[in-house]
């Protein structure tokens, strides 16, 4: 019952009622490795030393997915972080990123995937597509039908973007998202920074180009919702196993 006294309300709690529960804090930080892949693929081009440093035999991939799958990992896409967040339980996930779109994504690297049946993100550069050595229309489209790959944006030409003026940043940011929405039908809502190089002054133009959040080459595995546009990764080269899960969890950063 609620008795007036002055113009002031009191309330009492009627006996017996429960009391209100308090708010749970919101969970600002949570593990999330997310492993960074170039190409996965058996290189025939042994001329190609840059080649090899970007690449992971695909018999080495398909071992780590499995040591990530019995280990309990789920995969996600980057369009399913704020689920993520949201999960209190002791569930584990994992997140696996191709930069590029490399043809042998798709010559060599997604049969792994479907065989294995794991959820990948894959950052393309989008007026590379159909060029020598990158993924054409017919391949991407191709992929997407299994629901295993979500595509990012990778920017259109792979600029240093630290180096653009404001107009050719808007235009790297905005029309490779809108390209790649049109020809594939999908929502773009992840970046991808060439050469993981930025500056905090362009993330305001990432946002607004329409973009959820960012990826970097910036090493560690604990995903931050204050620093979504600064989302980190790392590599695991030729890690397979114990050696693999190791690193993992040691890794608080």
């Amino acid at each position: 019952y609620l008795t007036k006294l002055s113009h002031q309300t009191i309330s009492y709690r009627i006996p017996g009622a429960p009391l209100p529960e308090t708010p749970k804090p919101e969970i600002k930080t949570k593990k999330l490795p997310i492993l960074i892949y170039h190409y996965v693929e058996i290189n025939q081009d042994k001329k190609g030393t840059i080649r090899d440093s970007l690449n992971i035999n695909p018999y080495v991939f398909e071992q780590q997915m499995q040591t990530l799958q019995k280990a309990g990992y789920k995969f996600i896409w980057p369009s399913e972080l704020d689920q993520f967040m949201k999960d209190t339980s002791d569930q584990k996930y994992v997140m696996i990123t191709f930069d590029d779109g490399y043809g042998t994504f798709y010559t060599q690297t997604y049969h792994f995937i479907k065989k294995n049946n794991v959820k990948v993100t894959n950052y393309i550069i989008s007026d590379r597509i159909g060029y020598l050595n990158y993924m054409t229309k017919a391949q991407i489209h191709e992929i997407l039908k299994d629901g295993l790959v979500e595509l990012g944006s990778h920017t259109l030409t792979h600029p240093d973007l630290t180096s653009l003026s404001q107009e050719e940043l808007k235009r790297q940011l905005s029309k490779s998202k809108v390209d790649l929405e049109k020809e594939f039908g999908v929502s773009i809502k992840s970046f991808c920074y060439p050469y993981g190089y930025y500056v905090p002054s362009i993330i305001p133009f990432v946002k607004e180009a329409g973009y959820d959040n960012a990826v970097t080459t910036k090493e560690g595995t604990i995903y931050n919702i204050d620093n979504k546009f600064e989302i980190k990764r790392f590599r695991a080269g030729y890690l397979t196993g114990d050696a693999l899960l190791a690193k993992i969890e040691k890794d608080n950063n």
